[in-house]
């Protein structure tokens, strides 16, 4: 069991309420939540709020923007293109090490995060063909990278075509080959 003083930082289990105590009783707390009211809750429903300091997130990925901007200057080049990668697997698991604490939508909002930089690196390198492997799945993935390819061919008129990777190296409808023209 927790032990817990007056000032302690806690939260209520099974609701968004945070705060400190002010009290202790003996079957009960008082706390100060966020907006300066006095609540009552027995010490089985509150739990030591942690700083964000004590916690250690590790995460080798990076921000969009971090990636993506730099590439999107006019007549960026890049020249070695055997550095650049012409495949990507989009599997969470290749992307991230720890991954079950993250909802579905922000893996799907990482792994487009991934493509769109990918592709972006691909372009740069004025790569003719790339393969972004998705998997199968509910098919989330795969239509969110076919709309960002629209896009990307209508709103900023680059030329390409895509479609299913050969089945006999990526399964049926598991990966996307992406052929850029010009």
């Amino acid at each position: 069991m927790q032990t817990f003083k007056v000032g302690d930082s806690v939260a209520v289990l099974h609701d968004t309420i945070k705060g400190k105590i002010v009290e202790l009783g003996t079957a009960s707390v008082k706390i100060e939540d966020e907006d300066g009211f006095i609540r009552p809750y027995p010490f089985h429903k509150i739990v030591l709020q942690q700083s964000k300091k004590d916690y250690k997130i590790e995460s080798d990925f990076i921000h969009k923007d971090k990636i993506i901007k730099p590439l999107l200057t006019k007549n960026a080049v890049i020249k070695n293109k055997a550095t650049v990668r012409s495949e990507i697997d989009l599997h969470i698991e290749e992307l991230m090490d720890y991954t079950t604490h993250l909802p579905n939508f922000k893996i799907v909002q990482i792994q487009m995060t991934a493509c769109r930089a990918f592709i972006q690196e691909a372009l740069a390198a004025r790569l003719k063909k790339i393969v972004v492997i998705h998997g199968k799945g509910q098919g989330v993935l795969k239509s969110e990278i076919h709309q960002y390819l629209d896009r990307l061919s209508s709103n900023q008129g680059v030329q390409l075509d895509y479609y299913d990777a050969p089945f006999n190296r990526y399964g049926m409808g598991g990966a996307t080959t992406i052929s850029f023209k010009g």
